[in-house]
């Protein structure tokens, strides 16, 4: 960031590089998390200098339709094993503290 001499240039770069990847990108769901993202370096103009943005873009440059809709399939299946397994900790905790 220091290469750059204000903030606002690092943001119209963000954007920019964003609105590049939307236009080529083929994924309609790629696009929509972009603007989301987008808006949130809007807000708050130090994420766009962040290392995790760059990453984001990338990534969203890579993804289509389905490597998201599997992507979210993989993250709720993984959310609801360990949601179980934390209740049955918690369960067997409960019943250990009682005896």
């Amino acid at each position: 960031m220091d290469e750059f001499k204000t903030r606002d240039d690092v943001v119209k770069l963000f954007i920019a590089r964003a609105k590049e990847i939307s236009e080529t990108n083929h994924s309609y769901q790629s696009t929509i998390l972009l603007a989301i993202y987008s808006a949130k370096v809007f807000a708050r103009p130090e994420l766009a200098a962040n290392s995790e943005s760059a990453f984001f873009l990338h990534l969203l440059s890579q993804v289509n339709d389905n490597d998201l809709r599997h992507f979210e399939l993989i993250y709720d299946h993984a959310a609801a094993l360990e949601l179980k397994f934390t209740l049955v900790y918690a369960c067997d905790a409960y019943y250990q503290s009682n005896w």
